[in-house]
């Protein structure tokens, strides 16, 4: 599941963060990593004629990514590819590797210790064919081990996925996992006030019941799993949790293209709050 590990790399402290965060991954689990050096680079029609243009900016490109894999104690193959778009680029290493996870850092105007994700990381985020792993600033200072993985639950497909991804890493890490469901605290308009407690009450048992399977069916994969069932909001729930675990795991929205990511409003604040690493994963194919 986790054979190929592609990282976006570059030689500002996302970069760094996000190599290191694939490395804490890869060490966990035994998958290749793949450290892709985008430039970007669109040929016009005055460029080809100054010589050695592109070449340059591929030496240099590569000269950078050495450096940075040197510099970290990383051992990953090397890509350097240049396009107008360094998102895009990513995408299509991710998509010609097939790739189990794709990694990118936060942008560097975050708070150090928060998951911020900037232009280039907001678009892979929203397109690619992949899991994405977005690394918190200053991660490549304090690296940590993945002992707790945490992951958010709702039953529905998009969180099924996520669920069963949150699983497969925590049995190749030998990783514990919390499961958290959250009941909204907003009730539909068609219940009268009187029965705002009575719904919520219910709608927690339900939860809570969600959350024993969830843990029951990873316990036969041989994952230690605790659940709990929060009242609230779901986003402030998942980022208290993301300062008590050391990655968590979230679903892409419940519509739009399957097998490509496309963040609803829980998991896009989630990218831009949370205390620890953040992976999403793709919407699944609807089932038969």
């Amino acid at each position: 599941m986790f054979n190929r590990i592609v990282i976006g790399v570059d030689d500002r402290d996302g970069g760094r963060d996000a190599l290191a965060l694939a490395d804490a991954v890869s060490r966990a689990t035994g998958g290749t990593l793949v450290a892709v050096r985008a430039y970007a680079h669109e040929k016009h029609p005055s460029r080809p004629a100054v010589s050695g243009f592109e070449e340059g900016l591929r030496s240099d490109a590569s000269a950078d990514l050495e450096r940075v894999l040197s510099e970290e104690g990383v051992a990953a193959q090397r890509v350097i590819v240049g396009d107008p778009s360094i998102s895009r680029a990513l995408q299509h290493a991710a998509e010609e590797d097939d790739a189990a996870l794709l990694v990118v850092g936060s942008t560097h105007r975050g708070h150090v210790g928060r998951v911020l994700a900037g232009g280039v990381t907001a678009s892979v985020l929203h397109h690619a064919p992949c899991p994405v792993a977005v690394a918190p600033r200053g991660f490549a200072d304090g690296r940590r081990e993945l002992k707790t993985i945490g992951v958010g639950f709702d039953d529905s497909n998009e969180s099924r996925a996520a669920l069963a991804f949150a699983t497969e890493l925590a049995k190749a890490a030998g990783a514990s996992l919390r499961i958290l469901s959250v009941v909204p605290i907003a009730v539909p308009a068609a219940y009268p006030a009187g029965l705002e407690s009575d719904w919520v009450d219910e709608t927690e048992r339900a939860g809570s019941a969600e959350v024993d399977r969830a843990c029951a069916a990873a316990g036969e994969r041989g994952v230690a799993a605790a659940g709990e069932t929060a009242v609230g909001s779901a986003v402030d729930e998942l980022v208290e949790l993301s300062s008590e675990v050391d990655l968590l795991v979230v679903g892409s929205r419940g519509f739009g293209p399957v097998k490509r990511l496309l963040l609803g409003s829980t998991s896009d604040r989630l990218v831009r709050e949370a205390a620890c690493p953040v992976i999403a994963v793709p919407r699944p194919e609807p089932a038969d």
